[in-house]
């Protein structure tokens, strides 16, 4: 594996695990595993795959929307981008 792709994945992870960190740092995570094993493992599943969905399809219209330009398909990796305009959107404000 190449450095540059094993940098991104610790970095990947770190940013991940930061974000994890700041959003439960003042929770009590003892309370947040009853309330978890207490809901449906299918409710769990419906808020873990429509946002992911919901990301397929945005990315599925941009490639409708951007023209192709002559020579390079610039249309790929459209999820990746989606994926990151919308952590830009939600941590810049």
């Amino acid at each position: 594996m190449k450095f540059g792709r094993v940098f991104q994945l610790v970095a990947g992870f770190a940013i991940g695990g930061a974000g994890l960190y700041i959003f439960l740092r003042g929770a009590d995570l003892a309370e947040l595993g009853r309330e978890l094993r207490a809901t449906s493992p299918a409710i769990l599943a419906i808020c873990f795959f429509l946002p992911l969905i919901s990301l397929v399809l945005r990315a599925i219209r941009w490639h409708y929307m951007l023209p192709a330009v002559d020579g390079a398909d610039r249309r790929k990796g459209l999820f990746s981008h989606t994926i990151i305009a919308f952590m830009l959107n939600n941590i810049l404000p």
